[in-house]
């Protein structure tokens, strides 16, 4: 979404923005409310939302992201490299 969204931008953006809004979920779960709980206790609440705070989540994230960048970098590299 954030891809498509931001179409013209650097894959290094892209992930920067990507960090951004996987951080900012996963701290969102630290705000308890019984209308964001109920919430969080349905399939589409533990999907987007989740329903615990981790740390470790957090370092997950930002591993995928900077494995996708990178990925991304090098196919384009690639791509590039045999164009010329």
């Amino acid at each position: 979404l954030i891809a498509f969204l931001f179409a013209r931008s650097s894959s290094a953006m892209l992930g920067l923005i990507a960090v951004f809004v996987a951080t900012a979920v996963e701290f969102f779960k630290r705000i308890q409310t019984p209308g964001l709980d109920s919430f969080r206790h349905t399939f589409i609440g533990k999907v987007l939302l989740g329903r615990y705070f981790s740390y470790l989540d957090i370092a997950v994230y930002w591993f995928a992201v900077f494995c996708a960048v990178w990925i991304d970098r090098a196919a384009f590299r690639h791509i590039h490299a045999h164009r010329e």
